[in-house]
């Protein structure tokens, strides 16, 4: 508990500890071991959130028993990618590696980018044991201190994780897209690869933007790919935000935790260069097949963010009259997201800028998942999905059920009131979970930045 932490950082106070008068980083290092001797921290409570940490026996064992399959049977049923050259960004302690890159320019200049899948779908199989389970928990969390995955370790990090040089099943999204940023054409497929790489975030960032000589020798194989990459995801990133959709890229702050779960440092985590090239991806994957499907009119999960009630909430005149926005008193469901992301660039000082989207991100009502397609506020899109992450998120693992059967000719009429049943309640629960699941993120946060306050207000008082 916080307070008991309190009163052993009292005692800290009054005790005393070793001092360095060397670098910050020795006295940081010398630090950290006097609190690893002194402070206990307990792991953040998740119970009164109602989240289930631990797999039952039944399901353990079962995942094994998945984590034991061999797909070579599988293999002849699905296009052969292995040879293409894909590769994954993630982060450097990422484990669970759910989405792979691959991409090229055609003969007529236009790129093919190619998102890849991990085929969940193909191991958890609809109505298991662990199915339910997955159902029930709806999302993986994402704590400081830990992960509690939506699915077990044996399958989430293990059997369907996208790692370096194994063969892998999965679902491909093909998109070709104009200098423009246009898709022209898309081409949807079970598939399987063998991720030729795994970078992360770091690395490929100071290859982008810092030309980091050492790093582009290690990765002398793939710097075309990131640089193409990059290049894209601008085009993309640059073609979203002229149609409206909003851009809050706010640095987050974020609490570091040792071994010992002691607070030792509170870092501003930038979206870098690899991280927007990810996003950017993602989204453009998201978006061609949900607009696939809700063209084919078949039962499906969308991920949408209606434009807030009228009357509910509203731009507050003040700016506008303070700041000569050239807008009186706006209700939100009169504007489309390009207008406001003018008022963002309009107001003078970074100061303002960011209070503004604190506003606006307020009067937004939280994205939803639905059967019913309609628009994603945000993103400016009319049409969106989440299809990227189904060791994550459950919505994403359904919605691969629906697109195999799709894909091989099993979408009859029966299975389309199948999916149609209760396609609406799997929506309902994933969007309680996800968002019980952002409440839990946020209150983890909020405790270890207590306690590394309480640690340096420890010090101060020395």
């Amino acid at each position: 508990m916080i307070s008991e932490n309190g009163n052993l950082l009292k005692k800290l106070i009054k005790d005393g500890r070793p001092v360095s008068e060397s670098s910050k980083e020795n006295s940081k290092s010398i630090e950290s071991e006097y609190l690893k001797n002194r402070l206990k921290i307990s792991k953040f409570d998740v119970s009164e959130f109602g989240i289930d940490e631990e797999f039952d026996e039944r399901i353990t064992k079962e995942a094994c028993r998945l984590s034991d399959e061999r797909i070579e049977y599988e293999i002849n049923k699905r296009v052969d990618l292995r040879d293409l050259k894909t590769f994954t960004i993630d982060g450097k302690n990422s484990k669970d590696l759910d989405d792979a890159i691959s991409i090229n320019k055609n003969f007529n200049g236009n790129y093919i980018l190619g998102v890849h899948i991990a085929d969940v779908s193909h191991y958890v199989r609809e109505y298991s044991c662990i199915d339910k389970m997955a159902r029930r928990r709806a999302t993986s969390v994402y704590l400081n201190d830990r992960v509690i995955p939506m699915l077990p370790p044996e399958i989430s990090n293990g059997i369907c994780s996208l790692n370096q040089g194994e063969e892998k099943l999965t679902l491909s999204v093909f998109i070709e897209i104009d200098k423009h940023g246009i898709t022209v054409n898309h081409w949807i497929c079970e598939s399987v690869i063998a991720s030729h790489l795994r970078t992360n975030y770091d690395d490929v960032s100071d290859i982008i933007e810092n030309k980091d000589k050492k790093l582009i020798e290690q990765y002398k194989d793939f710097i075309q790919d990131f640089e193409e990459a990059d290049k894209l995801a601008q085009i993309l990133r640059d073609r979203r935000i002229k149609r409206g959709a909003l851009s809050f890229d706010t640095p987050e702050k974020r609490v570091i935790l040792d071994e010992n779960r002691i607070p030792i440092d509170l870092i501003t985590e930038e979206r870098r260069a690899a991280n927007i090239i990810i996003e950017e991806f993602m989204i453009v994957a998201n978006e061609t097949v949900a607009k696939h499907f809700v063209n084919e009119e078949i039962p499906f999960i969308y991920r949408i963010l209606e434009n807030p009630h009228r009357n509910k909430n509203k731009v507050p005149s003040t700016f506008v009259t303070t700041y000569d926005l050239g807008l009186r008193e706006i209700e939100l469901d009169e504007i489309t997201p390009l207008d406001i992301q003018r008022m963002i660039n309009s107001v003078p000082n970074e100061g303002v800028e960011e209070l503004l989207k604190c506003i606006v991100r307020k009067a937004n009502r939280q994205a939803r998942y639905s059967s019913s397609c309609t628009e994603h506020y945000t993103l400016a899109t009319d049409c969106y999905c989440h299809f990227t992450s189904p060791i994550r998120r459950y919505p994403d693992l359904q919605i691969h059920r629906i697109i195999k059967d799709y894909l091989n000719g099993r979408m009859t009429e029966a299975r389309r009131q199948h999916y149609g049943s209760f396609i609406e309640e799997v929506a309902e629960i994933s969007t309680l979970k996800s968002r019980t699941a952002d409440r839990a993120e946020r209150e983890a946060e909020n405790y270890y930045r207590k306690i590394y306050r309480a640690i340096q207000e420890s010090y101060l008082m020395r």
